[in-house]
Formats: C-alpha cells, structure tokens, sequence
C-alpha cells in the first residue's frame, strides 16, 4: 500500500510541478492554475500521512486537509474566471466571511491534536461532552464546506455560459479547451467534495478499514489531476494560444464596464441580441465596406468551407482587426460568427444532399468544411430539425 500511494502522490506533484511551469510562463491569467493543482498534491499528502499507520499527528493532517478543501473552491472560481475572461463580479468577502467561519469550527478539532499514531489520545482521552463539541464543529464545518460547494458550482454555470456564447463570436465549431477545462473544473469541485466529505465519515466511523478506501480517493485525486493537466495543456500550448489572445481583446474587463451579480451575469452577457442589430443602413460607411467583404468571402470566396474556420482566419484574410470584424457580424444581420458560417454550410450541404444522392453523408460534410460526421449531424439537425440522412430520405 504504502509503495503504491507514494507512487501516485509522486505522480500528482509531477503533474502540478509540469503545469504549474505552464501556468507561470502563459501570457494569459491561469497562474491560479498552480495553486489549484498545489492544493490537491497538499490534499493528497496530508491524506497519506492521516491514513499512514505510523504517522503521528493524525488529527493535524485531519485539520489541514479541511482547511485546505475550503479553499479549492475559490481557487476554482479564480481559475475558471480568468479562463472564460468573463471577469464576473463575485462576492470574494462573503466568501472569505464563509472560509473563515469554517475554520473557527475547526478549532476544537485543533485542541485535541498530540503526537500519538491514533486519531484518540488513548493517554488523555476528551470527555464525551468534548468530543461531541468536537463532532459538532466538524459538521457544521461540513455543512458550510457543502453550501461553499452549491455557491461555485452555481458561478461557475454561469462561467461556461459565457464561454459557450464566447465560442459563437469566434469559431465556427463549439469544441474548445478551454470549455473543456471549465466542465472538468465543475466535475472537480463535485468529486473534491463527495471526497473530502467521505473522507472525514471514514475518520470517524471507519478508521479500521482505511486501507482500500485510501487507495481508491488517491486514485481519485490522480485521475482529478490528470484531467485537469491535460485540458490546461489543450489550451495553453498550441493553436489555442492565437484564440485566446483574441479573446481576452474582445472579452477584457474594459469591453464591457458594467458589472453585474452571480446569477445575472450569464443572462445579460451578449451585447447585442438580434433585436439590437442594426441594418446595413444604419451601419457607417467603413463598416458597410467591411460587411460588404465579409460577405464577399463567405458567399463568393466560401472561405465558410475551411474546416475549422475562426475569426482569426477571417481577420487574416481580410487583413482586419478582431474588434472590427466581431462587431460589424453581431451588430448587422449576420447574428455572430458561429451562425454565419454554419448557416452557409448547412445550406450548401441541403443543395448537396438533393442533387447528389450517390454521394456519401460524409463526403459532403468534407466538402462543406465540417471536420467529422458527428459534428456535421448535430449542427445540421440544429437549423433544420432532421440529419442529414433523414433530409435527404
């Protein structure tokens, strides 16, 4: 046991010290990344040495791994902020009256620590009065640690909200890193709980069968970490970077100075709904010029055919901004970015399907820029209610 937990505690430091490198050399604000990640290699140590059998302090490693739970959740709402580049107002002094609040019960747990290689002091053992004050502070700790939980999950929601609506201005495919990161920091905050909370029943229910109960949270934590490293990796390294940097210019705090609350702000996001949007009339005469070539290479060059298309590929086409082009789409009848593209593709997919019954479904998805058959099904049902196999029977 003992040679496979500091296999995977090694594992885990190794997967932190690798992203968190990273995360200390990206141009964009995931260093919040390394602490996340320092908090779970703490975590999964202090997990190791509460459950070594010849480990004393037993009821430290107990208080410092609920204290340290306390905190991934707003180490996740920093990370999942500065990856959505939402910059959502969040209430950080409630959170922190919370945290704190929370740590103050953990206070007559602290009092009964001691050198003994047993949770109990069996040379000075509490009373049971103490001790159900004990028990008490730790559920009432737990109680807030799983409010603190609804209160992230809830955020963040709203985080991938926006980054959905980010995805539409910019790509022409939903399939994003980053998002990814977000849903598995969702998935890592549920675990993180459903985690820690097991952990603190087996301390005071179960303490005689840790062994294979240990082995599977630490596995757990591993396969956290795993996921978590590899979605960052996505989106740090690579094409990605060009995507991001766009990004954070369309979506600084600047862009949109109004602030809004925790369960507003995924509602009020988009700038301009299709009610605001302006007719080629109302738009000025540089604008009129940069539509009228917007145009030009969709429905004359059918720049839309290029598989994976992104407003970065429009701008260096055109030799235009991203500012420019991102509002001259979302203030005329074009919609956003992701629904000019797909719109046209699907059309010419419809004319392919009908005049074309040899073909197969996924020659033509090729030809009209979609990258699998998969993707093509899901975003032609979505304009036209059928498949396409469906359209054309």
């Amino acid at each position: 046991m003992n040679t496979l937990q500091l296999s995977i505690y090694a594992m885990a430091l190794g997967l932190c010290a690798f992203t968190g490198l990273l995360a200390w050399r990206a141009s964009f604000r995931n260093r919040y990344f390394l602490v996340f990640m320092t908090l779970l290699v703490l975590m999964l140590g202090c997990d190791w040495l509460m459950h070594h059998p010849s480990t004393p302090l037993k009821n430290l490693w107990l208080v410092i791994l609920m204290a340290s739970a306390l905190l991934v959740g707003p180490c996740a709402l920093l990370l999942a902020n500065s990856v959505g580049n939402a910059d959502l107002h969040i209430n950080w002094r409630s959170h922190a009256v919370l945290v704190i609040a929370a740590w103050l019960l953990l206070t007559p747990l602290a009092t009964s620590i001691h050198f003994g290689t047993e949770f109990v002091n069996a040379a000075a053992p509490v009373t049971k009065a103490y001790a159900f004050f004990i028990h008490t502070g730790m559920s009432l700790t737990v109680g807030l640690f799983l409010l603190q939980t609804l209160w992230v999950l809830r955020t963040c929601y709203a985080l991938l909200q926006r980054r959905n609506v980010q995805n539409k201005w910019l790509f022409s495919e939903l399939a994003d890193p980053g998002l990814n990161l977000l849903r598995i920091l969702v998935l890592a905050i549920v675990i993180n709980a459903v985690v820690s909370i097991a952990k603190v029943l087996y301390c005071a229910l179960l303490d005689g069968v840790y062994m294979p109960i240990n082995i599977v949270i630490s596995g757990i934590h591993l396969l956290m970490a795993i996921f978590l490293a590899s979605s960052y990796i996505s989106l740090v390294v690579g094409a990605q970077g060009k995507a991001e940097a766009i990004r954070q210019t369309l979506f600084k705090p600047e862009a949109h100075p109004t602030t809004q609350s925790d369960t507003t702000a995924s509602k009020n996001f988009e700038p301009s709904s299709n009610s605001n949007n302006k007719t080629t009339a109302e738009l000025t005469g540089k604008q009129q010029a940069l539509l009228k070539q917007i145009k030009a290479a969709m429905d004359v060059e059918h720049l839309y055919k290029k598989p994976s298309l992104s407003l970065r590929d429009l701008c260096d086409h055109l030799n235009e901004s991203p500012h420019n082009i991102s509002q001259v789409i979302n203030e005329s009848d074009l919609g956003n970015f992701y629904d000019m593209v797909n719109s046209r593709r699907v059309a010419l997919a419809s004319q392919l399907l009908q005049q074309n019954p040899q073909r197969t479904v996924l020659d033509i998805a090729f030809d009209c820029g979609f990258n699998s058959k998969s993707s093509f099904n899901s975003v032609f049902k979505r304009y036209t209610g059928v498949t396409p196999s469906q359209y054309r029977a």
